[in-house]
């Protein structure tokens, strides 16, 4: 039996040990279409024994792809859309990922890329909640994908975990264990429309992470009604600094149940969207600096609280990644809940804050089509490791 072109070229593709791979994902807080491009080889030596991979992420580009402002509004209030519309955003979204994946790759000098990982757009996700499917949903549709850009495309990386009985997120301490390994207990952070923390280094290799809670995504809102929509966020938390901290508020805050709630667990906009900071302003009474000052540190306090109370040895270094790693305020009030620990962004371990979770799907999607497992069940919950995503053939 003569085997199928396209399946020729993906067994060639999976044999070749450096690749080009561009990872693309845009997040929570919808602002953009990030994309890295990686080099990526299998190491020349071993790998650490606890780690599966056996690769080597070097960032070579990143691009920033702007998001239509009438397509962001879109996705913003896609709880409330029909079928129909979710199906063309899934359309839309796809197609923007490959105008964003051209112009990087323009930018980048129209250099070959040879593999595509791409994370989608999130528009919904379980959180966990007792009552809930578990069931995850990101759109950005990968067949438009790889026929727009004409490369082999690996996407929808969370369906086959949530299939196994695991929450379908986080999964990029998948990829820290490779990027980020080291001496001690080290938990990377990443602050992006919602915390979540990986932590590395504990007894027999063990990798555990969770989803802490909210980040950017209350922030996020607030600053839009304080500035009446002229700032998208909390710029270098300058908001934040010039309010004052509410005990009040702050203590009713740090008494949601999620916190308290033993890993694995996910969460995202469903619990901590514009429901969450509707139903704060109307307890809080008003929208000004103090609010977004108190939210701040909530998100300090239960992001360090987080790492004290759940890893199972010490902590030693707090390693931080995401748009949250810009927020001096942000980052100041948790070194202050986490004491001696120090906290540092994760541009000193080698990976930019900005670029870490493109470079784990990069990395994912590497992975996947190399035929190793890329989910990890102590993250998730799991029933048992499995290839995450989905293949799109370019033709």
């Amino acid at each position: 039996m003569l085997t199928p072109h396209y399946l020729t070229s993906l067994s060639e593709l999976a044999n070749r040990s450096s690749l080009v791979v561009a990872g693309v994902m845009s997040g929570t807080s919808v602002d953009s279409v990030d994309v890295g491009i990686c080099r990526i080889e299998d190491a020349p030596s071993p790998a650490p024994s606890t780690a599966q991979s056996r690769a080597k992420v070097t960032l070579e580009g990143f691009y920033r792809h702007p998001y239509p402002l009438p397509l962001r509004s879109r996705v913003l209030k896609s709880r409330d859309l029909n079928v129909q519309d979710v199906a063309e955003l899934n359309v839309l979204i796809g197609q923007l990922f490959a105008e964003a994946i051209e112009a990087a790759r323009l930018e980048w000098g129209g250099e070959t890329i040879d593999l595509i990982g791409s994370h989608g757009q999130t528009i919904y996700h379980h959180s966990g909640i007792a009552d809930k499917i578990p069931a995850t949903l990101q759109i950005g549709c990968g067949d438009i994908i790889a026929s727009k850009t004409g490369i082999f495309t690996i996407f929808n990386f969370r369906a086959k975990d949530v299939a196994v009985g695991g929450e379908g997120a986080p999964l990029v301490p998948y990829a820290d264990e490779q990027l980020f390994w080291g001496d001690g207990c080290r938990a990377v952070v990443n602050l992006g429309g919602i915390a979540n923390i990986t932590l590395l280094g504990l007894p027999e290799g063990k990798v555990l992470g969770f989803d802490t809670g909210p980040a950017n995504a209350p922030l996020d809102r607030i600053a839009r009604k304080i500035t009446q929509g002229v700032s998208e966020l909390d710029y270098n938390g300058l908001l934040a600094t010039q309010g004052s901290i509410n005990a009040q508020l702050l203590s009713e805050l740090l008494a949601d149940p999620y916190l308290a709630r033993m890993p694995p667990k996910s969460t995202g906009p469903e619990m901590y969207g514009d429901e969450f900071v509707e139903g704060v302003i109307r307890r809080f009474g008003r929208v000004d600096n103090d609010l977004i000052a108190t939210m701040t540190e909530f998100v300090a306090i239960s992001v360090a609280q987080a790492i004290i109370t759940f890893s199972p040895e010490p902590v030693t270094q707090v390693v931080v990644a995401g748009g949250g790693a810009n927020n001096p305020f942000l980052m100041t009030r948790m070194q202050s809940h986490l004491g001696s620990i120090p906290v540092l962004r994760s541009d000193e371990c080698g990976v930019p804050a900005y670029a870490r979770e493109v470079m784990a799907f990069a990395l994912l999607a590497y992975d996947s089509l190399r035929g190793r497992t890329t989910s990890k069940p102590s993250v998730t919950g799991g029933s048992r490791p499995v290839r995450l995503g989905c293949f799109a053939f370019p033709d």
